[in-house]
Order: structure tokens, then C-alpha cells, then sequence
């Protein structure tokens, strides 16, 4: 490989949140040991990002800034590119992150009192911002197979977009935790019945570049004009390329008096400018890393087969999802016995392990969701230990 998605950095002290966490968790855990939770990735970042960034900071000013012609340039020619989707500038506004995007479009859209259905197991933040907002939760849960595979209850779906008090739907496109892709008629069919109820799609792509090989992810964006006009999508560079510490996102609205709505939340919120330095590792990435990208996306394809492979052919009777996209593997783990407390502390205590919890995605006791963007090495090493533990505990 061109690449290096072998070399271990040691992220102690480093402000890293998701290793702060392990050791808050676990204080007696060796300070060596990987955090396999938090969806960040343990890769060394793409050169031509960081190399790029030095190159600009030469001749950047670090005052108060605003996107160039460039970033959205950038923007518009990636989503082309990479996911068929025609967008124009005047539709992208930038966001801090894709969280503050979806937390605007709840204020924008809806008023105190209204509901806003969300289909869980699903991010955790979505409830939140439907929450802090003073807005009702609607659940429309996901249907599960005996594996886990899901779908949307398209009959429930009609069933509550009907109701006055539904207001919007928050949709992850590609889907966290479940590790899915959404299909063309998925797509349709959710803006279609909600389009006809007036009730307005918000839709999470962050995980929209990190699709596994075989498998391809519709954009929202790539619909139909028509059908998309009420639609809200919020992006980002900062998951495809691990600069989430940057805090640069951007959303996407065609309806000219939406957009306006929308600014004019984002503006209240103080959520209206971003980081100088993400606006430009966000041009960085989409114009000069896609090769980088693509190295990722093997290194995880062969994590997650590794994974899999394991629990199939040693404890088939935990449930752990193929992945379609995303870097983030959805584990059933309730063969074990064990509630979730106690199921966590059991994998940190006894194999060094830490993962995310189920329950951050919805009524999931017993769920874990592991993050396979390590080194194979890594992840090889954490499987060793599961398989000791496990040796014990399986039923």
C-alpha cells in the first residue's frame, strides 16, 4: 500500500476523547491498550491533508474566516464525483458539525411541542437534539431479522407521518450503528410518504464515503429534483478522513426560503462559522486525498471480514452485522446473559476491550458497536483476547 495503516500512535495526553473515556472507565487498564468505541479512527491522517495544512498555515492569517469559491467548489465536484449528486452553492451553508446541522434543522423546521420521529437502534444524538430542543420524540424502530438485518416499517412509518403532531423524520443514511445502506427505493419511498404528509427529511450522510467494496450508497442528493426540495442533508469531510477534531460540516437545502430559515437559525445559535483550518482540510481532502481514501476503504473491508469471520466460525450465536458501510460493527452480544453494565465491565475488566454501548442507540441492552478503523494488527490483537474471554463465558 501506499499508505501507512500500521503505525500505532500512542493518543495519551493528547486530548483525544475517546481514550480520555477508556481511562475513565477503566483507570486501572494498561494505557497502552487501543479504545475500540468513540467513531474516530487510529490512523495516521492523509499526507497530502497534513502536509497541505502546514503548507497554508505559511500564508494563513488565523482571524475571523469565511468558505472561498474553493470550498465549495470542492464540495460540489466530490459529491458528483463520488455520489452522482448535482448540488449548487448557494445550497451548502457551513456548520461546525453535522450534530450542530441536524440541531439546527429541528429549531428551524419544527416548534416546541412538535414530534420528530427518528427510527432506532439509531446515533444517540438525534434524540438529543430532538430533546434539548423541547420537541417530542416519535420511535419508529427499525424492524430486525433473526440476524439483526434491518428495515424500515414503512406501514408504521405512513401510520405516524399522518399525525398532525409529526413534524420531521431524522434519517441516517448510511445507518449507525447497523452498519447498512439505505437503497434508491429505501430513499424514495421515506421521502415520498413524507412529502405527502408535509413533513420534513433530515438526513445524516456523514458515513456516506466509507462504503465497503460491492456495495454503493444512493445520496439523497442524487434524487430526484422534485422529491429532494424539502429535504435537509447534512455532510461532512470529518468521518471519511478523520478530522472530526477540526469541526467542519456543512448542510445542504435546495429551497431558497428553507436555506434562509435556516441561516437565520444557524445565526442564533451561534453555530455560523467554522474552524479556518477545517474549511481547509475539508478542500484538502475532497481535491487531493482520494487515493488515501481508498486505501481505507480496503484496510476496513478487511478488518470487518476479520470480525466476522471470527464470530461465525467460533461463537455464531453472537449476532454481528456484515458491514455495508461505515467503520462501525453492530454486536448482539445477549446470548451471554449478561445486561449491558455488566457486559462492559466483563470486556474491560477481563479482556482489556472497550466499546461503545448499545444503549447510546436506543432501548439495546446487550448490543456493543466495535470500531474496526485500527490496524488490522489491532484489531487481530483484540479478537485474541475476546476469544480468551469468551472461552469462559459463552453459553
Amino acid at each position: 500500500m501506499k499508505y501507512d495503516f500500521e503505525t500505532i500512535s500512542d493518543r495519551n495526553e493528547m486530548g483525544s476523547r475517546k481514550w480520555a473515556v477508556r481511562s475513565e472507565q477503566f483507570p486501572n487498564m494498561k494505557k497502552d491498550v487501543v479504545p475500540l468505541s468513540v467513531a474516530d479512527m487510529e490512523f495516521k491522517n492523509a499526507p497530502e491533508i497534513i502536509d497541505g495544512l502546514k503548507k497554508r498555515l505559511d500564508n494563513l492569517v488565523l482571524g475571523y474566516c469565511s468558505p472561498t469559491d474553493r470550498f465549495y467548489n470542492s464540495i460540489i465536484n466530490w459529491d458528483k464525483k463520488r455520489h452522482n449528486a448535482d448540488i449548487k452553492k448557494e445550497w451548502i451553508v457551513e456548520v461546525p458539525t453535522v450534530v450542530d446541522g441536524f440541531f439546527a434543522a429541528v429549531s428551524a423546521f419544527t416548534q416546541k411541542g412538535d414530534s420528530v420521529m427518528i427510527m432506532r437502534p439509531v446515533y444517540g444524538p438525534f434524540r438529543f437534539a430532538i430533546e434539548f430542543n423541547d420537541r417530542v420524540m416519535a420511535d419508529v424502530p427499525l424492524i430486525a431479522d433473526e440476524r439483526n438485518n434491518y428495515s424500515i416499517d414503512f406501514e408504521k412509518f405512513e401510520s405516524e407521518c399522518k399525525k398532525s403532531e409529526n413534524k420531521m423524520v431524522i434519517l441516517c443514511n448510511p445507518h449507525n450503528p447497523g452498519g447498512i445502506l439505505w437503497s434508491k427505493d429505501d430513499l424514495e419511498k421515506v421521502i415520498t410518504i413524507a412529502n405527502a404528509n408535509d413533513v420534513i427529511v433530515v438526513v445524516d450522510e456523514i458515513w456516506q464515503d466509507i462504503v465497503m467494496p460491492g456495495n454503493t450508497h444512493t445520496s439523497v442528493l442524487s434524487l430526484d429534483r422534485k422529491l429532494i426540495e424539502k429535504a435537509v442533508v447534512c455532510q461532512s469531510s470529518t468521518k471519511s478522513f478523520n478530522l472530526a477534531g477540526l469541526c467542519c460540516g456543512y448542510t445542504i437545502i435546495s429551497d431558497s426560503e428553507m436555506m434562509a430559515q435556516y441561516k437565520k437559525t444557524l445565526d442564533i445559535m451561534r453555530s455560523n462559522t467554522v474552524n479556518v483550518m477545517g474549511l481547509e482540510a475539508t478542500q484538502l481532502a475532497f481535491d487531493e486525498a482520494e487515493d488515501w481514501l481508498d486505501e481505507l476503504i480496503e484496510v476496513i473491508d478487511t478488518n470487518q471480514k476479520i470480525v466476522y469471520d471470527f464470530f461465525q466460525e467460533k461463537y455464531p450465536k453472537i449476532i454481528v452485522n456484515h458491514l455495508q458501510a461505515t467503520y462501525v460493527m453492530w454486536m448482539d452480544f445477549r446470548c451471554l446473559g449478561l445486561n449491558s453494565d455488566d457486559l462492559l465491565k466483563t470486556l474491560g475488566e477481563k479482556a482489556d476491550l472497550v466499546f461503545t454501548d448499545g444503549r447510546f442507540f436506543g432501548e439495546c441492552d446487550g448490543f456493543v458497536r466495535f470500531n474496526v478503523a485500527a490496524p488490522t494488527k489491532v484489531v487481530k490483537d483484540a479478537l485474541v483476547r475476546l476469544d480468551n474471554l469468551l472461552q469462559e463465558i459463552y453459553k
